[in-house]
Order: structure tokens, then sequence, then C-alpha cells
């Protein structure tokens, strides 16, 4: 479990890669990549300490697909639509929890059930990102990955090693997008978290 402080934003790339799925006790190894410029930090979304945990967006908040309900350095984060096998579409609820509570993320983590979140990079201070990671805990079901628009319906273990002209690697708890400019990244799941979203030049 980690214990719920501000860690600085130079820090959170690497911890991407040492964070797993509960289920998983292997250390995982950062993928080879583009290597952030130096003396850039990485641009993140670590959903807190605000908004607060207990927060939630979608359904219940009332917001309508494709409204952004989060903004984070510069980084939109909108409520998306929520793509299952077979073209069909659901939508539901995120909701922000405390890590120190559910045992897993940095301050809080957004649990997605039935619905998506799409962070769009051209916000952040007009530069598009050339690489893109986040941490995950994929409690079941399906989920999305989509980059560029690019959509993949399905396991994230399984997602394809190329989305939206970029390279994805996913590992252990951690999915690494690099190889080409990215404008957006769209993630959903059926019952599934994520934490710090990190992008680098």
């Amino acid at each position: 479990m980690k214990t719920p402080h501000r860690l600085a934003l130079a820090a959170l790339l690497p911890l991407a890669a040492a964070c797993s799925d509960q289920s998983v006790t292997e250390t995982a190894t950062a993928p080879a990549g583009p290597s952030a410029v130096v003396g850039v930090p990485p641009t993140c979304v670590t959903f807190g300490p605000n908004p607060p945990s207990g927060t939630v967006w979608g359904v219940p908040a009332g917001n309508a697909p494709g409204t952004v309900v989060h903004v984070e350095n510069s980084i939109d984060v909108s409520v998306d639509r929520l793509a299952l096998p077979g073209g069909v579409f659901v939508y539901d609820l995120a909701r922000l929890e405390d890590a120190a509570l559910i045992g897993w993320g940095t301050l809080n983590s957004v649990h997605m059930r039935d619905i998506s979140t799409t962070y769009h990079f051209m916000a952040a201070g007009g530069w598009v990102p050339m690489r893109v990671r986040f941490q995950y805990q994929d409690l079941g079901a399906v989920e999305n990955l989509a980059v560029n628009g690019a959509l993949y319906v399905g396991n994230i273990a399984a997602a394809p090693a190329a989305l939206g002209g970029a390279t994805v690697v996913v590992g252990p708890g951690w999915v690494d997008i690099s190889g080409a400019p990215i404008n957006t990244v769209r993630i959903g799941g059926q019952n599934f978290r994520v934490d710090n979203v990190c992008a680098t030049p």
C-alpha cells in the first residue's frame, strides 16, 4: 500500500513503472521508449488532493458524455461513454477514491464503472506530448483504450501494440504510450481504476 503523500511530479513517471495491480507480485521494469526532455518534469493528473475523495462524475452528477469534469495541470479531463463488444455503449459513473482507504494509488484514484475518462493534452500549455503513462487496477470485465481517437475494446492486458499512430506497451499495473504526438487518451472500464496519468514531451 502506498502511503498518501504528495509526490513531486518528476517522481511520478518512475513510480508508475513500480506500481502494479494488487494481484501481481513481480516488480515491473520500465519499457524502452523516448526519454523525457531534460529539465522538463511530466505533467500529471493525480486526482488529488482536490477534488476530494467521494467526488462523483457521470450520470449521478448530471454530466452528459463529453463534459469536462476536472482540470489539473492544464489537462482537461472529460467523462465519456464506454464501448462494449458489438457496438453497444454504456454510461454510468466515475468516483474519486482515497488511496489510504482502498490500498491502491496515490492520494485519490478514479474508479470507473461503465464509463470512460478522456485526457485532452492539447490543453496542457499548448504542447502535445510524445509520451503518456498511467497506472491502472483492473477489477474485471471490459476496458477501453483510445489514442488520438483510435479505439480498442477488450481486456486492457491484450491491448494492441499500436493505436492512433503511437506504440502501446502494457505492463503489470501500467500502460506506456509513446512514439507519436498524443492529443487525447481515453481510458475506461466496467470496473477499473486509474491514477497518475502523466505526459512528457
